[in-house]
C-alpha cells in the first residue's frame, strides 16, 4: 500500500512526509507536532507498518485519550465508518522521553510510536478518511487526519479529486 494524502492547503500538512494533516489549528495544542512519519513507505498491506510523531508535550498529564475513526466511502456513493475507537493512548502506542518509556507523558519532546497491520482480507477497496485526536480531560492535545485511497487490493495511494465522491 503507498500511503499518501490529499489536502486542500499544503499549509495544514504535518512535515514527516506521512499523509497526515491538521483538522484543527494546532497553535494552541497540547502535543505540538514537529513530524510524523510512516514506514515503510510505501506500507505494504498484510506487513506492519510503524507511525512514528513527534513533538513536544506542554505539560504534564496523568492520562491520553486516543479516539479514532475510519470513514470509508465506496463506489457508488455508499459510505460508513468502519471502526470507531476510543481508548488510552499508553495501551496503543510507546511514548518516549529522554530515551526511555513514559507513558502517560510529562512536560518536553517526546516520540510517540505504534505499529499496525492492515490484513488485506478486511480491507475493501473504497477511499478511507482519518480522523485521529488525543485529549487529555478536557484539552486537546492534538488533531489530525489522512485521506487514502486503496486501489488494486493492495495499493494506498493519495484521494486526488477529495470533492468527489467514489
Amino acid at each position: 500500500m503507498t500511503i499518501d494524502a490529499h489536502v486542500n492547503n499544503t499549509a495544514d500538512v504535518i512535515p514527516g512526509g506521512s499523509p497526515f494533516f491538521y483538522l484543527e489549528d494546532p497553535k494552541n495544542n497540547g502535543f505540538q507536532i514537529q513530524s510524523i512519519s510512516v514506514t515503510p513507505t510505501p506500507c505494504q498491506i498484510g506487513l506492519p507498518c510503524t507511525i512514528e510523531a513527534k513533538g513536544e508535550f506542554q505539560s504534564d498529564l496523568s492520562k491520553i485519550e486516543l479516539n479514532f475513526e475510519v470513514e470509508a466511502r465506496f463506489k457508488g456513493g455508499h459510505s460508513g465508518k468502519v471502526l470507531t475507537r476510543k481508548d488510552d493512548l499508553c495501551d496503543w502506542a510507546t511514548v518516549r522521553q529522554a530515551g526511555r518509556s513514559q507513558c502517560p507523558p510529562n512536560k518536553g519532546s517526546a516520540t510517540i510510536t505504534t505499529e499496525l497491520l492492515l490484513a488485506s482480507f478486511v480491507v475493501p477497496e473504497a477511499t478511507y478518511d482519518i480522523d485521529l485526536n488525543l485529549t487529555s480531560g478536557n484539552t486537546l492535545l492534538t488533531h489530525v487526519g489522512a485521506r487514502v485511497k486503496l486501489e488494486d487490493a493492495d495499493k494506498l495511494v493519495a484521494d486526488t479529486n477529495p470533492a468527489e465522491t467514489p
